[in-house]
């Protein structure tokens, strides 16, 4: 055993216990729709409803702006195998990632979406922006977004209120 895998009494980092990554990617890889109250997916609805309001209202912003110029993007309808992404609010696409970083700052640019109060974070610019991206690669089904959606606030909510 190398001094990696132990802490610094020497006890191995595993002894006893499930790492908190393989505790949470078990439990969330068996959600279903059907265990959500509808108030949930009501609330997903909200969520994303309010990002791309945000998005569309900070796009002429300075940051907005200069995100997208930090950027190479094209004037190209994206298909699942281009590699590209839409930009919320303009007639280009980018890059996934690209796409995920402007569209999460344009969702971010009012400060006024969604906050998750135990781990002081806003999710939704983290979770939504890359979900709208990997599902332009990979079309996915409505039910299979809002299960990632829920996924992406449960594993932000719990380790943002891990670190606090």
């Amino acid at each position: 055993m190398s001094q990696s895998d132990s802490d610094a009494r020497g006890m191995p980092l595993n002894a006893g216990h499930t790492a908190l990554a393989q505790r949470l990617a078990k439990d969330l890889t068996q959600l279903t729709l059907e265990q959500f109250e509808p108030a949930v997916i009501a609330k997903v609805k909200t969520c994303l409803f309010d990002f791309i309001g945000c998005a569309f209202e900070a796009r002429d912003k300075a940051w907005s702006r200069q995100a997208l110029s930090s950027i190479q993007t094209q004037q190209a309808r994206p298909t699942p195998h281009s590699g590209l992404a839409d930009i919320i609010a303009t007639p280009c696409a980018a890059q996934f990632a690209d796409a995920a970083f402007v569209n999460g700052i344009m969702g971010h640019g009012l400060v006024r979406e969604d906050m998750h109060s135990a781990s002081i974070s806003h999710m939704g610019v983290v979770v939504l922006p890359v979900l709208l991206a990997l599902s332009q690669y990979r079309r996915v089904s409505g039910r299979n977004w809002v299960r990632a959606v829920v996924a992406g606030y449960e594993v932000g909510g719990k380790l943002g209120g891990a670190l606090l």
